[in-house]
């Protein structure tokens, strides 16, 4: 009888385990990002927290470091509400990115960067990682991508990308530390934000061209 009792209690046990390894939650996403300002033919790392303000023709890029899994999504919004940069990826640690893409090249050969009044009046980037895939989210950058982009489709996008945001503005990132770039990073004598211990957020940027 002990034996019966012990086999069915190994048989359950060990069956939970599994159920919770299959359903467990994703873990929170630890990653890094910085604003990096185009300086001669370097960059420096400006703090983002606040509303930056930008010459015209100023370069700039926006870099993110990963140092788990996760699913990062990138939405620019201009002056007039059109989206000219939607993006979305799937990470892994040691994941980088630097955005615009490096695939994005101008005529001279050289990486491009965003650049302060091609958009006119205030632009804003918004950053977000998530542990959880944002299927709804993805769904509405897939037709932007695949579509002739409507303003309809455009509005329903970044409606869902501030709905995300309010969902998430009870937590502030005010307390998120600051570490320093590794060699790897291209942030050179600036410095990288850290970002870590919640599931999702939202980061925004703000651009003013001055």
């Amino acid at each position: 009888m002990k034996l019966v009792f012990i086999l069915c209690f190994l048989v359950f046990s060990s069956g939970s385990v599994c159920a919770q390894e299959e359903s467990g939650e994703t873990p929170a996403p630890i990653w890094k990002m910085a604003f990096l300002k185009r300086s001669g033919s370097a960059y420096e790392s400006v703090p983002f927290h606040r509303s930056l303000t930008m010459a015209r023709n100023d370069a700039y890029r926006v870099y993110l470091a990963f140092e788990g899994p996760g699913f990062c999504y990138v939405v620019q919004e201009d002056d007039e509400g059109k989206l000219p940069l939607v993006f979305k990826k799937t990470v892994s640690r040691g994941d980088r990115i630097s955005l615009p893409v490096n695939e994005a090249r101008d005529g001279a050969g050289q990486a491009r960067d965003f650049r302060a009044g091609e958009l006119l009046g205030t632009s804003r980037l918004y950053v977000i990682v998530s542990g959880q895939r944002r299927q709804h989210l993805e769904k509405l950058m897939e037709q932007h991508g695949n579509e002739s982009v409507t303003v309809t489709l455009e509005r329903s996008l970044l409606s869902e990308v501030l709905a995300i945001r309010r969902t998430l503005s009870s937590a502030s990132d005010n307390a998120a530390d600051l570490v320093a770039p590794s060699e790897t990073d291209p942030a050179m004598k600036g410095q990288l934000r850290l970002f870590e211990g919640r599931d999702a957020r939202v980061v925004t940027i703000t651009v003013r061209v001055q």
